[in-house]
């Protein structure tokens, strides 16, 4: 009895080590997530069927399902979006390989924390099936959810391709007729979209549009082909990680409509600006004047435009009273370059009137300005290895007005990713990083130049 007891307290100890153990390397381990709560949403914007895409014809018994949605990941790691996180009723995504030829291939791959992708997805399915649901796969698999899509009709007839807008269609329609029709919502000229600048002597132009195609049976083609500013075509495919709603190429189907934010790169002394619309024969079937353009701040701003040319400290800390106000006034003005000087970052006020440095100095900066308003800021400061290489990095950790603690870090401090405290702060930015461990790490207070882990 005495030595049955001894194993099992053996037993016991050696588990009781192998849990003391993982707790200590767990910086990195990803918190799990409920199970039945889905780190991403779905929205289904439209889908139809085709025997046909840009000439490439599925194989025999099988057709093409297009499916245009939006993902947004809500959770605190990155979601990877592809052939094996999303099945469709009697079939799958096609090919990368096929999917490349058509429509862009950005739509696979991973989607950050806290960020969304629309885009049109190409699904092979069974010719025979009729009500169909999409399986969105998550936990390594072991979890899924299901958005139901219903019947699915067809796009266009089978026996033509419902990709192109070409002048068989445009006689579907009278001589004084358009077969699309585009309304502009906004347009201005800018400097900067987040962390994306455009070459040195060009500006980006940003144009928030709809395009409605009034075809009743072929889908109009809309890519960097079909249409132009200034002769130029658009880049929004480069940009989309930047973009909050971005409209991306690919067909619109009859009697539909897309809206999203079309971006080119132009001169910067260009004015005035005009928009054409061609079809797949490259035969313009509508022109839209535009006019002159102001330059602006890419997302509308949070607090008196006047902040961004104030040479006031005070003034300016007064008047961002709130987190999101802060990142972006930091978002709005700061240039990014290294600033090597140990772990020291530069004062609050030196920063300001630079508006240039790394991410120690905005850490700085940031929890200064929130904690004049009252937030609990902090700096926490991290070191870790990449590649053998030890290398550092500094974020602002800080209650929010909801009660929640957020982090802000470069690039992009508008994004503030929800923590539960400094553990999972580490955990989420190894995630981040695409590192295994955290090596060191420090807590400063607010306003902080300390920056050494």
């Amino acid at each position: 009895m005495i030595q049955k007891n001894t194993s099992k307290l053996k037993i016991f100890t050696g588990f009781a080590f192998i849990l003391l153990v993982l707790s200590f390397f767990s910086g990195c381990v990803q918190n799990s997530v409920s199970s039945n709560t889905a780190p991403i949403t779905v929205t289904i914007h439209s889908a139809y069927k085709t025997m046909e895409i840009r000439g490439v014809n599925p194989r025999p018994g099988i057709i093409f399902v297009v499916v245009n949605m939006t993902i947004e990941n809500r959770g605190g790691i990155d979601y990877t979006f592809n052939e094996t996180t999303v099945s469709i009723t009697d079939g799958g995504l096609v090919p990368e390989q096929l999917y490349t030829r058509l429509t862009d291939r950005s739509y696979w791959g991973s989607i950050p924390p806290n960020e969304k992708r629309t885009g049109n997805i190409i699904f092979g399915v069974k010719n025979s099936t009729q009500d169909f649901a999409l399986l969105f796969f998550y936990h390594k698999r072991q979890d899924h959810f299901t958005q139901e899509l219903g019947i699915i009709p067809m796009g266009a007839d089978s026996s033509s391709p419902e990709t192109t807008l070409d002048t068989v269609d445009s006689k579907q329609v009278s001589v004084n007729a358009k077969p699309i029709n585009v309304t502009i919502h906004s347009a201005f000229k800018t400097m900067k979209i987040h962390e994306a600048f455009p070459h040195s002597v060009n500006n980006f132009v940003v144009i928030n549009m709809t395009i409605e195609n009034l075809a009743n049976k072929y889908a109009y083609e809309f890519n960097e082909k079909t249409v132009l500013l200034n002769g130029v075509g658009p880049m929004t495919q480069q940009l989309y990680t930047q973009l909050t709603n971005p409209l991306y190429f690919g067909p619109i189907p009859p009697n539909d409509k897309r809206t999203g934010e079309v971006v080119f790169s132009v001169k910067e002394n260009t004015q005035p600006f005009t928009l054409k619309f061609l079809n797949n024969s490259g035969n313009v079937i509508l022109t839209q004047e535009i006019g002159n353009l102001v330059v602006q701040y890419y997302s509308p701003l949070l607090f008196p435009s006047s902040l961004l040319d104030s040479n006031n400290f005070s003034y300016v800390v007064e008047n961002l009273d709130s987190p999101a106000k802060a990142a972006q006034y930091i978002e709005a003005k700061y240039t990014y370059i290294l600033h090597i000087d140990y772990c020291r970052s530069r004062s609050p006020e030196e920063f300001f009137q630079l508006m240039k440095g790394d991410c120690k100095d905005v850490a700085t900066f940031l929890s200064y300005v929130l904690a004049q308003h009252g937030f609990d800021a902090k700096v926490v400061a991290l070191k870790y290895f990449r590649d053998g290489v030890l290398q550092g990095h500094v974020v602002t950790l800080f209650t929010d007005t909801d009660g929640r603690m957020k982090y802000a870090t470069t690039p992009d401090a508008t994004i503030f990713r929800e923590v539960t405290s400094v553990d999972d702060l580490l955990t989420k930015e190894c995630s981040r990083l695409g590192v295994p461990a955290i090596a060191n790490y420090a807590v400063y207070p607010a306003g902080s130049r300390n920056a050494c882990p």
